[in-house]
């Protein structure tokens, strides 16, 4: 294999990496494309392409490559009826500090603001290991266990470090150690520093961004801490998640997955603790607080939730789509399985995908409320 065009000794290796073309090796069509696409997928470079030479019985392949690394800024807009407009900002930068390393700030406004800047050094482009920062500031409202309407302000300042591997380009394992120092309007513990190590999965394989028809989206973390709620106690949270979606029909797609958190110990802060309902994630209480059809926002808290999903959506035209939707589970403060009493969520929504984004109309109704809730959502979820 000839690499032209790579100015640095560094990308014409990582081109070679990943395409693994090794002298006296076959390779086809279709698998040289993939691996194209992994390396286009890097944002170093903003032209690869190749060509076969014939020599006799011999094929060279030419890969001609252009380092021109992809960096971004972009703006996002979304409504939702629960936390009604936000803004998001973006910008995406290579090769800070170090060649492949890639740098991300991240400014969301609305009724819930947070501000992040996250620096990544991605496996198989910098070195064996997979390792990140991320420096964020988050401020919300956090409803109140037993209260239906009241909340209390939550501002979150945190640092966190991540190492792990990437098994594959998709998927994530390893570890995180964060600190975090949050601030609410509760009296008795205003403040809360903590400290925790965490163990963390993370895969993604859906096919499309929107109304995905194939793969996988999962995520599970483990995370031991102290804080100081308690002096000398500790607290550990087990969160789990995962959604598959498996293609009937050309029109037809099925959906399922779950929702599994369990807080255990006398030192858990309350903001680590689960809020279940709505039917749109919060973008700071991501981790604990899971959508639940029919529910208003964080209606159910708990230190054990336990949530099973399923559905069918039908496309009757292109970029237009029905779904019939179901939840079942429940919040308690101690693990108990299957369930006792239930609570089950269903919902019909329509949706359609523009060029602000999805735009979604929902319907749904939980067994335990005597009315059902109407909900609106424009743009993806950030």
């Amino acid at each position: 294999m000839v690499v032209e065009g790579a100015t640095r000794p560094q990308a014409e290796r990582l081109v070679r990496e990943e395409l693994g073309v090794a002298p006296g090796s076959w390779v086809t069509p279709t698998e040289l494309a993939y691996r194209l696409g992994d390396l286009d997928a890097t944002g170093l470079f903003g032209l690869v392409r190749y060509r076969l030479d014939r020599a006799g019985e011999a094929v060279t392949v030419r890969v001609r490559v252009r380092e021109s690394p992809q960096d971004r800024v972009g703006v996002g807009l979304r409504y939702d009826d629960e936390r009604r407009a936000a803004l998001l900002f973006t910008a995406t930068l290579h090769n800070v500090l170090r060649y492949g390393s890639v740098t991300r700030l991240d400014l969301r406004v609305g009724e819930e603001t947070r501000a992040a800047v996250s620096y990544l050094r991605r496996r198989g482009v910098t070195g064996h290991l997979e390792s990140g920062a991320t420096v964020s500031w988050s401020q919300g409202a956090l409803r109140l266990p037993g209260s239906p309407r009241a909340t209390t302000g939550l501002e979150t300042t945190s640092l966190s470090a991540t190492l792990g591997v990437a098994p594959a380009r998709n998927t994530f394992l390893g570890g995180e150690v964060l600190g975090e120092w949050s601030v609410t309007d509760l009296g008795g513990t205003p403040d809360v520093l903590l400290g925790s190590v965490s163990a963390v999965l993370d895969h993604e394989s859906l096919d499309r961004i929107d109304f995905p028809r194939s793969g996988a989206d999962v995520n599970a973390r483990w995370e031991w801490g102290i804080s100081d709620v308690v002096p000398g106690e500790a607290f550990s949270v087990l969160t789990a998640r995962g959604r598959f979606f498996v293609p009937l029909h050309r029109r037809a797609t099925f959906d399922f997955g779950g929702w599994l958190g369990l807080g255990r110990g006398l030192d858990l802060p309350v903001h680590r603790t689960f809020f279940v309902g709505g039917a749109h994630p919060s973008a700071i209480l991501g981790r604990t607080q899971p959508t639940f059809y029919g529910l208003p926002g964080e209606e159910l808290t708990g230190t054990v939730a336990q949530i099973a999903r399923a559905g069918i959506r039908w496309s009757p035209a292109t970029d237009l789509y029905l779904r019939l939707g179901v939840d079942v589970g429940g919040v308690a403060d101690a693990w108990r399985f299957p369930v006792e009493d239930p609570v089950v969520g269903w919902a019909v929504s329509a949706g359609a995908r523009t060029r602000v984004g999805p735009v979604v109309l929902q319907w749904g109704k939980a067994s335990d409320r005597s009315l059902g809730r109407l909900t609106v959502s424009v743009g993806r979820t950030f």
